[in-house]
């Protein structure tokens, strides 16, 4: 395929003082270099075609890492650019709502027309033709030209993305092969061109807000040398992880420019970051080329490097107060407001881990709820000196604590034998409605909490003799007929307190229950959606959501019983110690207590001046 007669004026301009030029093919990444004045013919095939906007030296005998590569699979260097002969903008339609007439309206109305504008299928490449050409023979000047077509890129209000030394741009004359297009793919046209419309460089230079021609080698601006250099880097490590998170976010189609542009940016706040940092931070959310990807990385920090960002002071630390100043003395109260605060919440962690401790022989777990549920009640009271039996109110408590009234007045009847409270039933002598008056006792003490005697909770009583007091009971039972008397059969023998008939058990967590700590994490509202947090199954039907699904637990006897299983004569006595109960009230227990220790965290923010709401 030959050069299109309508670029080689444009390409012969633009290659002027160099001695190699470029085709680029996009989809297969391939390079066919040939000498200036004798451009190879164009590759053959349905591929986005690119040449090298500027011409250069020589070919690149290495890639961007230093490795040796072959010419057809190398590109075009900043460091091997030979000459400058123009500036240029790339004006993509979608940076226009998607609108081509918009984007060349933009080009159409800027004071400095471009001497060239070609129709790129997507959007417009245009150039700024140069009277004289740029030779760049040194660092210096390949340091001017870089950072004056950056600085050019946003005085026309082109693609911030495309403004590199070492672009290719599309050859007029070929198809914009991007997907988006198919299948009607639009043709690369020039739309206009004068190539008697040049420009001095100097006076493009001019026109920019602040011109950059001064500004050479080691003049360059540096990132702010600050006292605190630690401050610099802790700057600079915000802005790492800040475009890590923008480069997690890209999606289709802004990856590459999202890349570009935040390795770009990071690399001006080198010394402060690495190489290595930068390209760690950026090397995610990879599309389907990763080499692509990576060499993009570094493209952009080796231009990001030559355009330094300034870090700002930090902010001065604000200047201390007086020992006299009202602030000073308001903050010394808030502070000793909290701090009592913080010890009343220790406070009523001690206790309530006091209460839950107790075993279930001396108080029942409900009574423990129900314990939970009063202490705000007995801590005002206790706080007011209020030390004789006031009325509660059973209908509102017992909601809160998650137990029917006529529960409610049994438990606290329960933490009045133990000495918790002082428990007074009273009736109104007018309406005969019943009320429970209640003092604190020993509320604040529970290791003095003693029961009358030792509870067996959830299990038979045993049954002992009127006379000795023993367990060793026998029971005959004899058939006979009531009209003659005359026994029928054998006469039965059983042991009233069988020890396997009706075993003392030991209920013990499941090696995968979850612990009290755990429930106490759970939200503190009871919901269906709860269950599986609790027993890692999915909730129950309508019909079998009649009790909240507890924890799994494995009942086995306990080790008094299982001995006594050889000897079935001798009752065993009791275990010790053994927790029993209505599974239902632990996981009240610990939801309550949840309760309570956020209620007071959250009476302790509100009491503070700082937390206040506005």
């Amino acid at each position: 395929m030959n050069v299109p007669t309508a670029f080689l004026p444009l390409l012969q301009h633009l290659h002027r003082g160099g001695t190699y030029g470029y085709w680029w093919t996009g989809n297969r990444k391939h390079s066919n270099w040939w000498k200036v004045g004798t451009p190879a013919a164009l590759p053959d095939g349905r591929d986005n075609l690119y040449f090298g906007v500027h011409p250069t030296t020589a070919i690149p005998p290495t890639n961007a890492k230093g490795e040796g590569t072959p010419p057809a699979n190398v590109r075009s260097q900043v460091v091997y650019i030979a000459a400058l002969n123009c500036l240029f903008g790339e004006y993509d339609a979608k940076d226009f709502g998607n609108s081509k007439v918009a984007a060349l309206a933009h080009i159409d109305a800027l004071a400095t027309q471009p001497s060239v504008v070609i129709d790129s299928g997507g959007g417009y490449h245009c150039y700024w033709l140069l009277s004289d050409t740029f030779v760049l023979a040194s660092d210096d000047d390949r340091q001017r030209a870089a950072r004056l077509q950056k600085a050019w890129v946003t005085f026309v209000g082109s693609d911030d993305d495309a403004k590199d030394l070492a672009r290719v741009l599309r050859v007029p004359g070929t198809r914009n092969y991007k997907d988006d297009y198919a299948p009607h793919y639009p043709a690369v046209d020039v739309v206009r061109a004068d190539y008697t419309l040049l420009y001095d460089l100097d006076a493009l230079e001019s026109l920019l807000p602040v011109p950059v021609a001064t500004v050479r080698g080691g003049d360059r601006p540096m990132p702010v040398a600050t006292a605190d250099t630690a401050y610099a880097r802790r700057y600079a490590l915000g802005a790492l992880d800040s475009a890590q998170r923008t480069m997690l976010a890209a999606t289709d189609g802004e990856r590459h420019a999202v890349r570009l542009r935040e390795a770009f940016g990071l690399a001006g706040y080198m010394p402060h970051l690495s190489a290595a940092e930068i390209t760690d931070a950026l090397s995610v959310n990879f599309g389907a080329d990763t080499a692509n990807a990576m060499q993009t990385i570094r493209d952009g920090i080796r231009e990001g490097q030559q355009q330094p960002r300034t870090i700002p002071a930090p902010a001065p630390a604000p200047a201390a107060p007086s020992d006299a100043s009202p602030e000073l003395e308001r903050l010394r109260a808030e502070n000793a407001q909290l701090r009592a605060r913080n010890e009343k919440l220790e406070q009523w962690r001690q206790w309530s881990n006091a209460v839950i401790a107790k075993p279930g022989s001396e108080l029942s777990p409900a009574a423990k709820v129900i314990a939970l549920s009063q202490h705000a009640e007995m801590e005002y009271r206790q706080d007011h000196g209020m030390t004789e039996p006031a009325p509660i109110f059973i209908q509102q408590d017992c909601t809160r604590a998650g137990v029917s009234p006529d529960t409610y007045g049994k438990k606290l009847q329960e933490l009045a034998t133990v000495g918790a409270l002082a428990y007074t039933p009273q009736r109104d002598t007018t309406t005969g409605h019943r009320r429970v008056l209640i003092a604190p006792g020993a509320f604040f003490e529970p290791a003095t909490w003693q029961a009358p005697e030792q509870r067996n909770h959830g299990g038979t009583r045993i049954k002992r003799c009127v006379e000795c007091g023993s367990e060793n009971l026998m029971e005959q039972t004899t058939v006979y007929c009531v009209e003659c008397g005359v026994a029928q059969g054998e006469t039965h023998t059983r042991q009233v307190n069988p020890p396997l008939a009706m075993p003392q058990i030991a209920v013990r967590p499941s090696e995968d229950a979850p612990t009290i700590p755990q429930l106490a994490g759970i939200e503190s509202s009871y919901s269906p959606s709860l269950i599986p947090q609790v027993t890692g199954r999915p909730p129950h039907t309508d019909a079998q959501q009649q009790q909240p699904t507890m924890p799994q637990f494995a009942v086995r006897p306990s080790e008094p019983h299982q001995q006594a299983r050889s000897d079935a004569t001798e009752p065993p006595p009791p275990p010790p110690n053994v927790p029993t109960g209505r599974l239902a009230n632990g996981f009240q227990l610990a939801r309550y207590a949840k309760l309570r220790e956020q209620q007071i965290a959250i009476d302790l923010l509100n009491s503070s001046p700082v937390y206040q709401r506005s």
